[in-house]
């Protein structure tokens, strides 16, 4: 059973980033982007030797993509910049991600205004209140050149990231921990395997909404944090089964919602979904083993649900053994070469269309999995519908908010 943690990474991270809290060569914490198990530990290794680790720890100076260019923000240059999308967040511009400036959001740009003026920050939408409106298009700009597997800036509003404050990075940045996601203005759901260590030390987290991508600042919509103030475990959670693998992360404040922030609706208790158009997200790496690299931008996987029946025979197919059983508090999905979320992608949501079309929902957890990707091997979640009558009752008690009809008067 492997669980969607960064367990020997993250150690070599801890250790990585106290090497380097003093380094002020990144813009921010050392980045696990696009890196691999392999190439952190020949960056740890230069590090103990005195040496420079440039692959990891700096940002190359990029070559310029024609004569004459600058790299600069989209809407400062004059250049021809191609057709533009109308959505409730906006007018979204066109931005080709094979740019090879450094940050997203630039353009390599040979035309630059001389006296550019900075666009209007993207409207509320006017469905802020709204659970599960996810935005395929994304807001503020849709980027053309991503592959299949990377989500539009903006497009999860609910994605939260959990950070660790007590582990300072590069200037004092926090340390990711796991995903998770935004239930309430004030509430995230994430797997209970990763915040077991901090019950009795919460204010060690602190969460991160409005994240896209991690190795540059360079979001038009800045990203908000959170401190968290209470760490709730499922009182049902196994922690060698890894069964009702949920927790909620309570926050100090009330974060408000908005064009990049949104809440993901819950399922009904005990509700089943069996749609072949869910997604899940998250930063983790994209393929399973020491070549796997973590992911510098927000992933965006495309999963079908998988019958619990049918997932447990796939497992018992596996180390697991014929006599496994698959318990009541995980659902499936995957299954697909090559198509999953993997390590790292720990807490992160699975969600899927409502029936009636008005949103998305949340049907899973990443929990755990036998590989990332592999032929016929489901990815296994924890149930949220599973654990909604949990869910529910403790954001009644702690926000009154009933999570059948919302806030509740007094």
């Amino acid at each position: 059973m492997m669980m969607r943690a960064p367990s020997r990474v993250a150690w070599l991270l801890l250790v990585l980033a106290a090497t380097t809290a003093q380094c002020h060569v990144a813009k921010r914490q050392v980045d696990t982007s696009n890196i691999s198990d392999d190439d952190l530990i020949a960056c740890f290794a230069a590090l103990a030797e005195g040496k420079e680790c440039k692959n990891i720890l700096s940002t190359p100076t990029p070559k310029p993509e024609k004569p004459g260019c600058r790299c600069v923000k989209q809407w400062e240059c004059l250049d021809e910049t191609g057709p533009s999308i109308t959505t409730d967040t906006g007018i979204l511009t066109l931005v080709n991600v094979r740019s090879i400036c450094p940050e997203s959001f630039e353009t390599c740009c040979t035309n630059v205004n001389p006296n550019p003026t900075e666009p209007p920050p993207a409207p509320t939408p006017p469905n802020v209140q709204a659970c599960g409106q996810l935005r395929p298009q994304g807001v503020s700009s849709t980027f053309v050149g991503f592959t299949e597997k990377q989500a539009q800036f903006g497009q999860f509003p609910w994605m939260a990231a959990v950070m660790n404050t007590q582990v300072p990075g590069t200037n004092g940045a926090n340390v990711y921990v796991s995903g998770g996601s935004l239930i309430h203005p004030g509430v995230v759901l994430t797997a209970a395997h990763y915040m077991a260590e901090f019950v009795n030390n919460p204010g060690k987290l602190a969460v991160r909404l409005g994240e896209w991508d991690f190795k540059v600042p360079s979001e038009p919509v800045p990203h908000q944090e959170a401190r968290v103030t209470r760490v709730a475990l499922h009182p049902n959670f196994v922690p060698n089964q890894l069964t009702y693998d949920v927790a909620l992360l309570f926050l100090d404040r009330q974060v408000p919602l908005g064009s990049t922030i949104g809440l993901v609706c819950l399922p009904e208790p005990f509700e089943t979904y069996d749609s072949r158009e869910c997604y899940g997200s998250g930063w983790g790496k994209d393929v399973f083993g020491r070549e796997g690299k973590y992911q510098q931008i927000l992933k965006s996987i495309k999963l079908p649900m998988v019958q619990n029946g049918q997932c447990q025979s796939a497992l018992r197919n596996t180390r697991l053994g014929a006599t496994f059983n698959l318990h009541k508090s995980f659902v499936c999905a995957g299954g697909q070469p090559g198509i999953d979320l993997c390590t790292g992608d720990g807490g992160s949501p699975l969600v899927c269309p409502k029936r009636d079309g008005s949103g998305y929902v949340q049907t899973g957890v990443v929990a755990w999995g036998i590989g990332c990707g592999e032929n016929g091997i489901p990815g296994v979640y924890a149930s949220v519908s599973e654990a909604v009558p949990w869910i529910g009752q403790e954001l009644l008690t702690s926000h009154n908010f009933d999570v059948r009809r919302g806030p509740t008067g007094k």
